[in-house]
């Protein structure tokens, strides 16, 4: 879904980190090696991912990377389904966040150790400065207060391909958007959270921390989303 959107973001990373994709045709390897897949009889009944790592390889010239290395992945996934959705995400708060939010990296590091502690939990969440909520380990934060949406801006976190379709349908259907980091002492305040991520499109959360939110269950503006935005998605699909 929006793969040229994925390949724009994995171009700018590798230039933001002067990795000299260029040097090797990486992009339009990974291009061409995508539609090959697609085209075979490989790709039949696929349910999965379109994994590129590209990694700064043998030679660190002073922060220049000229001869990078890379690999694709073509790796079946069981993406959440509407039993997982019908029962939301528990989250635990973790102090830090992503390190270059501007690019697709994968450092992680901070986010799973937290998992690693809240066995119970599905997913961590971002606080920076003490105060500010910014992202999801590995999704966008969404909450909803006094009926409308609060997110942070591109300025704090990655841009994700998900988080663009929430922002369209938002404004297709009217639903104001408030484009700041939600706050720690808001949580106690908020109707409803959600996650959005390529694995999991639009995920409830129904607690975060000892936190309950929308008596523990999904939010009904959370299943609107959710449905408006699968109907994007299969709308988009079928015009390729």
């Amino acid at each position: 879904f929006r793969f040229d959107d994925h390949i724009k973001r994995l171009e700018y990373s590798c230039k933001y980190l002067n990795i000299k994709q260029e040097n090797f045709g990486i992009i339009d390897t990974v291009r061409q090696k995508a539609r090959e897949f697609l085209a075979s009889d490989a790709s039949r009944g696929f349910n999965g991912y379109i994994k590129t790592s590209v990694t700064g390889g043998d030679i660190n010239n002073k922060g220049h990377f000229p001869a990078p290395r890379f690999c694709i992945l073509f790796e079946p996934h069981k993406f959440h389904d509407d039993a997982d959705r019908a029962k939301g995400f528990t989250t635990v708060l973790v102090k830090g966040g992503r390190p270059l939010p501007q690019i697709k990296t994968t450092c992680y590091s901070v986010g799973f150790h937290a998992l690693a502690s809240a066995p119970d939990c599905d997913e961590s969440i971002y606080v920076e400065n003490g105060t500010e909520i910014t992202e999801g380990l590995i999704s966008t934060f969404f909450m909803v207060k006094n009926g409308h949406i609060i997110t942070a801006p591109l300025t704090r976190v990655l841009e994700s391909i998900s988080r663009a379709v929430v922002l369209q349908v938002a404004e297709e259907n009217n639903i104001e958007v408030e484009l700041r980091c939600p706050l720690v002492s808001e949580i106690a305040e908020a109707e409803e959270a959600f996650f959005a991520g390529s694995g999991k499109e639009i995920m409830p959360i129904v607690k975060i921390n000892d936190t309950l939110l929308s008596g523990g269950k999904p939010g009904k503006l959370t299943l609107f989303l959710q449905q408006k935005f699968h109907e994007l998605v299969a709308r988009e699909l079928a015009s390729l």
